[in-house]
């Protein structure tokens, strides 16, 4: 008895084995084409967005910009170096030895 009864499970176990299968296979065709139709919707709004945003820009009429400059900068006349008593003269960054 045991061996007709095994023998009587196994081709149902494998029936309902390629069932799942089928099921699996299904489920991931189903979530494969959900997946390219999701990116296909986001890839529109995309595209869109970006040519509205060109048409708005295209629409924009040009700003009006007035620009004002300061009045001219004239410079001071540029100092002559201070000559010491002794005739050197000092300069910045120029070192004199005076008792040379």
């Amino acid at each position: 008895m045991s061996d007709g009864s095994a023998s009587g499970i196994g081709p149902v176990s494998v029936r309902y084995a390629a069932q799942i299968r089928e099921l699996l296979y299904a489920q991931a065709m189903h979530r494969m084409v959900a997946d390219e139709e999701a990116t296909r919707a986001r890839l529109d709004a995309e595209r869109n967005a970006r040519s509205d945003a060109i048409a708005k820009t295209q629409a924009a009429e040009p700003l009006d910009v007035k620009i004002q400059t300061p009045p001219s900068y004239e410079p001071s006349p540029a100092k002559q170096p201070d000559a010491s008593a002794d005739g050197s003269v000092m300069t910045a960054g120029h070192l004199v030895d005076i008792h040379a």
